[in-house]
């Protein structure tokens, strides 16, 4: 190697900004314990670089492998996720060290704080990040609050994107839907379920029979994805109860031309024979709100 590895010393003067204690190491140790507290919490993995610490001359080079955070493929989530945390501890007069990701998600802090709505400037990586997080808290997020707003001003005919693509032109983008399917049930005792109708039960039969639907295609744009993202039953916690909710959400991806009673229908027509087949299914399909 034949220039060597140049450095300089940080020569920016002390600052007196008020908001620089959330960079302390206390405040580190803190986001790191209510990081850690998350059920889906892992150390991210470290990617040897033998090739290039043998160019730089050095012993080793490794770089943190982020694509396994929390699924999102991006660290981003750790700052909105700590940053919501912290607001709904400060709503209920406590410390964030005194309320892990198990008190946060539990009913009494749910009815301390009730609910609370949250926005992100963007729908990117840091906006999937809040998103992420206030779902996981039982709160609500809207995301891209800033491109609406323009795009309402200005009117654009064409939005230019600035996506990663392996420094290739894109000319196409799909579109995103949040699809909810509902199934309604009948509570009734764990012990005796004959006495209810278990609505995860009918929801499980109804995912089978979507996952039997065939996307929509474009020639360029790909597949019309649906996938099951989220899942939740109530009541909740269930402890000796047979469930007589369940809500299933579905991530969409749109294609051009769709419009949105075309794609509930596939989905809707499901629901209609499958209803048509069995009395007790009680079911609907429709747009996420927010």
């Amino acid at each position: 190697m034949s220039t060597a590895i140049k450095w300089a010393v940080n020569q920016m003067p002390k600052t007196s900004d008020k908001n620089l204690p959330i960079m302390s190491l206390a405040e580190v140790n803190k986001a790191r314990a209510f990081h850690k507290s998350i059920p889906q919490y892992q150390e991210t993995p470290l990617a040897d670089l033998k090739k290039m610490a043998e160019e730089l001359g050095l012993a080793k080079v490794c770089v943190k492998d982020e694509s396994y955070r929390f699924g999102l493929n991006a660290f981003k989530v750790l700052g909105g996720s700590y940053a919501i945390a912290k607001y709904i501890a400060q709503k209920c007069g406590k410390d964030i060290a005194q309320m892990p990701y198990s008190v946060l998600i539990s009913p009494e802090t749910k009815q301390a704080v009730g609910p609370i709505t949250f926005y992100s400037a963007t729908d990117g990586n840091h906006g999937r990040g809040v998103a992420w997080a206030a779902n996981k808290l039982g709160q609500k997020c809207f995301e891209g609050v800033a491109a609406r707003e323009i795009s309402a001003y200005v009117k654009p005919d064409y939005v230019i994107i600035g996506e990663a693509s392996q420094l290739n032109m894109k000319i196409g983008q799909r579109g995103r839907a949040e699809i909810v399917v509902e199934t309604f049930g009948v509570p009734a005792h764990s012990a005796s379920p004959h006495e209810g109708v278990n609505a995860v039960y009918k929801m499980c039969k109804v995912i089978e029979e979507i996952q039997k639907l065939t996307p929509p295609h474009h020639e360029i744009l790909g597949d019309g994805i649906l996938e099951l993202v989220d899942i939740k039953s109530a009541p909740y916690p269930g402890a000796s109860v047979v469930p007589e909710y369940c809500r299933a959400t579905f991530d969409r991806r749109l294609l051009v031309g769709e419009t949105k009673e075309s794609v509930l229908k596939p989905i809707q027509d499901c629901l209609d024979k499958m209803c048509s087949e069995d009395p007790q299914l009680k079911a609907k399909v429709s747009y996420a709100v927010g």
